[in-house]
């Protein structure tokens, strides 16, 4: 794992808040529609700690942007980055995860027996979605 996303995932804050990994895979681009109301369940709904793969340059400008007018604390518990070198060591210490369905994230999801609230949003992510629900592993929730 970069030393960027251990430090993160190692502080105080993550430790005792939990974290929510939200990655959408790499071909997957989320709605602006989604994308808006992610950010404001992240920024206002929430104390834990997020780590989020933005693979769009306009959405990670927008999170910036939220995070510059954002407390201190706010802007202390979002990691945001275009690629992670590991996602399967960050679902390791991740209380949640938000994700597209895809076969990978899915598979890496149920070995480290994460909670998964599913959006699927092409192909068959969403017949994966509604698996993974019926076998209680999470909620679809597109």
């Amino acid at each position: 794992m970069e030393n960027e996303s251990e430090a993160f995932l190692s502080s105080e804050y993550c430790r005792e808040n939990g974290v929510i990994y939200v990655n959408f895979g790499t071909l997957a681009v989320v709605s602006t529609q989604l994308f808006d109301v992610l950010s404001a369940v992240l920024f206002t709904g929430s104390n834990k700690c997020v780590v989020w793969k933005v693979t769009v340059q306009e959405q990670s400008d927008k999170i910036a942007s939220l995070l510059e007018s954002s407390s201190a604390e706010d802007r202390a518990r979002f990691l945001v980055k275009k690629r992670f070198a590991n996602a399967a060591a960050i679902m390791d210490r991740s209380n949640m995860f938000i994700s597209h369905c895809g076969a990978t994230s899915m598979g890496e999801a149920i070995a480290a027996g994460l909670p998964i609230v599913g959006i699927p949003i092409f192909a068959d992510q969403g017949d994966i979605c509604q698996r993974m629900h019926e076998h209680g592993m999470g909620v679809h929730a597109g």
